[in-house]
């Protein structure tokens, strides 16, 4: 079989695999570690120095990546490119132990340069990872870890001012000691290049101190809403995600026994930039 055979034999089954995945999801995802072997077999016998072989197979692997994440049908969230990418890593692993097998019987090359030729693909798709890893997905970023980070990032916007600094109620008490704002970021790479992107919301970071027992809640909190559904525990750190406005409204719930049809509202903090 001659190498051009081999090539379009590989294209083929690329192709073939993701219609099959568009029309009847998630095949080609399940399919992507045997896809991945059936691939890496078919150009590793190729005619083509071992090298070009290696990079051959790491192309071949890309493109079908690109075609799952684009044409698997139905859309998916970061849970589900953890789990497309999770098939791919398998893949790799079933690829590379292949590229060991040839490269150990190659004659005329040295342990060095074995280890290097079996370690190339894998060194190639871990960085493609870090940057196509959530292809095909929009996803608003994490807030920065601190208002020092904030600021060196160029998203920080104000720290925040608090009509309540201390909650107290029964046993509990709570005291706000700092917040800042911050840009919301969302990270789009629908396309093949990736953009960092303004959303026009705001990020809110609240710091807390409270006397609560470690995953014991009582204390819940709302942002602009009085209805108790929905609302989050109250920890050493909220953050929370809103549209430009002069003020929000902090509702701050206690839960009785647990019960969202015994709560009591505590406090109503109104929160302003400086």
């Amino acid at each position: 079989m001659t190498n051009s055979i081999k090539i379009i034999l590989a294209l083929l089954l690329i192709v073939l695999t993701n219609i099959l995945g568009h029309y009847f999801p998630p095949t080609s995802i399940m399919l992507s570690p045997l896809t991945i072997g059936l691939l890496t077999v078919l150009l590793i016998f190729t005619d083509l120095k071992i090298g070009y072989r290696i990079l051959l197979i790491t192309l071949a692997i890309i493109v079908n990546d690109i075609c799952i994440k684009n044409f698997a049908g139905g859309t998916y969230d970061l849970e589900g490119a953890g789990f497309i990418n999770a098939f791919l890593i398998i893949g790799l692993i079933i690829s590379t132990i292949i590229i060991l097998i040839k490269t150990v019987v190659l004659k005329n090359k040295n342990a060095i340069i074995k280890i290097m030729l079996t370690l190339m693909m894998p060194a190639i798709m871990f960085l493609y990872l870090q940057y196509f890893g959530f292809y095909g997905l929009s996803f608003s970023k994490s807030m920065s870890l601190t208002k020092e980070n904030a600021i060196e990032n160029k998203t920080f916007l104000s720290d925040l001012d608090f009509s309540e600094s201390e909650i107290i109620y029964d046993i509990d008490s709570i005291r706000i000691i700092s917040g800042w704002t911050e840009k919301e970021l969302m990270l789009n790479h629908n396309s093949l290049i990736r953009n960092t992107e303004e959303t026009g919301n705001i990020n809110y970071k609240v710091k807390i101190k409270h006397n609560f027992k470690p995953y014991e809640f009582s204390i819940y909190y709302k942002v602009n809403s009085e209805d108790v559904n929905g609302a989050n525990p109250v920890d050493s750190v909220l953050e929370f995600t809103a549209n430009k406005s002069e003020s929000i409204t902090l509702t701050i719930f206690k839960l009785r026994n647990g019960s969202v049809n015994r709560d009591t509202i505590i406090k109503r903090v109104t929160i302003k930039p400086k």
